[in-house]
């Protein structure tokens, strides 16, 4: 029998930073439909009436109103400038009887209809079905384009309805949303 007189040896070792293992996930693609780049489904879009146009018109027509009176009253006087005045309370505040209704007006755009509410007391609705789009047209003076609207027109094939938006706040992006919907349906004689 053989001895052996070696020493047990001990091997040290440096322990190992391990980084941890992530969790592999398997992706699957179900129910993959190809759709052309060209074509985007729209957005449901709501744009309301903006008031700031009326409002400058409102107030040139006050100045107007002020200086026609004290012409009135400097050369007429006595009934007259009373009359004036009194035509000048009646129109200006039909003027702002006229703005407080149409700041409910409103038009939403969704992919199969273009419904318009107007009203206070008593609401009005038309709504025209985006296949029966003839035309939209659009038109700004000069309040308008400072202001950042513009009047939107939609006519409609068979029934001849007609929606008219005047001061429409975001108009552009309306006008482009509503063409947008006339081609996709095969109806665009849009007129810019």
């Amino acid at each position: 029998m053989v001895m052996n007189n070696r020493k047990p040896t001990t091997k040290t070792t440096r322990p190992t930073t391990r980084t941890p293992t992530r969790p592999t996930t398997k992706t699957t693609v179900t129910n993959k439909t190809a759709t052309p780049n060209n074509t985007t489904t729209p957005v449901t879009r709501t744009f309301r009436y903006k008031a700031m146009p009326d409002i400058i018109l409102f107030l040139i027509g006050c100045f107007v109103a002020i200086v026609i009176i004290s012409a009135v009253g400097v050369f007429a006087g006595g009934i007259t400038t009373v009359g004036f005045v009194i035509g000048a309370i009646f129109i200006l505040g039909t003027h702002l009887a006229t703005i407080f209704v149409n700041s409910f007006n409103r038009m939403t755009v969704t992919k199969d209809e273009i419904i318009f509410r107007t009203g206070w007391a008593t609401q009005k609705t038309k709504s025209v079905p985006t296949s029966k789009i003839r035309y939209c047209s659009k038109t700004s003076g000069v309040f308008q384009r400072l202001c950042g609207t513009m009047t939107i027109g939609i006519t409609a094939s068979g029934d001849a309805a007609e929606i008219t938006f005047v001061n429409i706040e975001n108009g552009e992006e309306a006008y482009k949303l509503i063409s947008q919907l006339a081609i996709r349906n095969g109806t665009e004689n849009s007129r810019a």
